[in-house]
C-alpha cells in the first residue's frame, strides 16, 4: 500500500507522519528541523503522552494496531515542537474473530480468517507479542479460560499479514461453597468449594469463622463426625483471592429414642 505523507511547517520543527495506514503495516515517524536534514535527538508523543525518546529523531511501529492511532507530535531540545497530526489506522485484511469478555471456566475458541474468505487458512497466534499457537486450520481453542489467558491477541497468516490485535478479558466466576445448612452431631459432612461455571475439583482454602481451617487440592472438605464445635460460619477461597460468600452450618444435638417402662405396682421409668 502507498503511504501518503503528511508534513506540517507550521514552526521550525517538522514531523513527518503517515495520515493513514493499514493495520500490520511498519510505520516510521520522523522528527527534523525545518532547516536542517541531520538527524537530532527528539521525544514523541501521542494523545499530549510521551511515548517514545529518540537519538535519531525517528520513531519506528513494526505492526500498526488501532492503539496506536492519535494524534502524534514531537518535540526537540529547547522545547521546540512540532504541530499535532493524527494518524488513523485502517482495517487489515486479517481478521481475528475473539470474544471481547469470557467468564472463567468457559470453552473459547478464536478463529483467524482472510477479509475476503471464510476457509479456514494456517495462522499463528500471539498474545501479548508472543507466539502461543501454531493451528492449520486457524482456530485456536481454550477448553477451560482462566485469569492466565487475559491479555492482547493477534494472528499472522502466511506472508506476515497480520490481524489488529484484539482484547480478551477474563471475569472472575463467582466461586460457589457447597454446605448443609443444618446437621446432626455425628454426622459425616463433605463441604465443596466450586466455581459456578464448571463442576471441576480446584484447589481451595477453607475458612471458619475467619480462620483458616484447611487446604485441599480438591476442593473438599470433609468431616468424619460433625460436633457443636464445627458449627459456624464457613467460606473458601480459590487462587487469585476469589472467594465464596459465608454460609453457616448449625449443628443440632443427637437425637435419642425414648422408652416407657411399665412395673406392676410400681412406678414407670421412661429410658432414652
Amino acid at each position: 500500500m502507498l503511504e501518503l505523507y503528511i508534513t506540517v511547517t507550521d514552526g521550525p520543527v517538522i514531523l513527518e507522519s503517515p495520515i493513514s495506514v493499514v493495520e500490520g503495516e511498519t510505520v516510521t515517524l520522523r522528527c527534523r528541523h525545518k532547516t536542517t536534514s541531520p538527524n537530532l535527538s527528539a521525544d514523541f508523543y501521542k494523545d499530549g503522552r510521551l511515548i517514545r525518546r529518540s537519538s535519531t529523531g525517528n520513531m519506528s511501529i513494526p505492526s500498526v494496531s488501532k492503539r496506536d492511532e492519535g494524534f502524534y507530535k514531537c518535540i526537540i531540545s529547547g522545547g521546540r515542537e512540532s504541530a499535532e497530526s493524527l494518524m488513523a489506522v485502517q482495517d487489515g485484511p486479517v481478521i481475528l474473530e475473539s470474544p471481547i469478555s469470557v467468564m472463567e471456566g468457559e470453552a473459547v475458541t478464536l478463529r483467524c480468517r482472510h477479509k475476503t474468505t471464510s476457509s479456514n487458512l494456517s495462522a499463528d497466534f500471539y498474545k501479548d507479542g508472543r507466539l502461543i499457537r501454531r493451528s492449520s486450520t486457524g482456530n485456536m481453542s481454550i477448553p477451560s479460560v482462566s485469569k492466565r489467558d487475559e491479555g492482547f491477541y493477534k494472528c499472522i497468516i502466511s506472508g506476515g499479514r497480520e490481524s489488529a490485535e484484539s482484547l480478551m478479558a477474563v471475569q472472575d466466576g463467582p466461586v460457589i461453597l457447597e454446605s448443609p445448612i443444618s446437621v446432626v452431631e455425628g454426622e459425616a459432612v463433605t463441604l465443596r468449594c466450586r466455581r459456578k461455571t464448571t463442576s471441576f475439583n480446584l484447589s481451595a482454602d477453607f475458612y471458619k469463622d475467619g480462620l483458616l481451617i484447611r487446604r485441599s487440592s480438591t476442593g473438599n472438605l470433609s468431616i468424619s463426625s460433625v460436633s457443636k464445635r464445627d458449627e459456624g460460619f464457613y467460606k473458601c477461597s480459590i487462587s487469585g483471592g476469589r472467594e465464596s460468600a459465608e454460609s453457616l452450618m448449625a449443628v443440632q444435638g443427637e437425637t435419642h429414642q425414648c422408652y416407657q417402662i411399665k412395673f406392676k405396682n410400681t412406678c414407670d421409668i421412661t429410658m432414652c
